[in-house]
């Protein structure tokens, strides 16, 4: 019956008949491979699930940094001085409407960031003009001048936690 389908002396796009069942074959592994891979990818949770997005009083921890600002992705200018604040590229990524940064829901809220320096309690009340390509979710960003009010500056890296105002 096989025979009939797939004569073995004829020739398929070139190829013997051995050959060309080899090829359907691989394609069609391969081809369910991409479909499985594709289903298994779209219905993983993502780890990234529950963001830090401003819609409740709820207070999150993560790293604290610093860095150079200037020009943001909120179309601000900003200074080592100025208490601005850069939040996570998932969180500004998962509000962004359209492709202008500029416009992003995010910029110009506020953010108060929270923590014990030096025995005592120190905040900093701040203002989005920025997104953190090297930031986790809950992980803020900000200008030296602030940091330097938060914890000492050859830290580099703290804890902090805070929440949108």
């Amino acid at each position: 019956r096989f025979d009939r389908l797939f004569p073995p002396h004829r020739r398929y796009l070139r190829h013997s008949r051995r050959t060309f069942l080899t090829g359907v074959f691989v394609i069609f592994l391969l081809l369910m491979g991409l479909i499985i891979g594709l289903a298994v990818g779209l219905t993983r949770k993502s780890k990234h699930r529950n963001l830090p997005l401003p819609n409740g009083a709820q207070s999150y921890t993560g790293d604290l940094t610093y860095y150079s600002p200037g020009l943001g992705a909120c179309g601000v200018t900003s200074g080592d001085k100025d208490a601005i604040v850069s939040v996570s590229h998932y969180t500004f990524d998962a509000v962004q409407k359209g492709s202008n940064p500029n416009s992003n829901p995010l910029c110009g809220k506020k953010i108060r960031a929270q923590r014990t320096f030096n025995g005592k309690a120190a905040s900093a009340d701040l203002t989005v003009v920025d997104r953190c390509t090297g930031c986790e979710p809950t992980d803020l960003d900000v200008s030296p001048g602030v940091f330097s009010n938060l914890a000492n500056p050859d830290q580099g890296r703290v804890v902090v936690t805070w929440i949108w105002l």
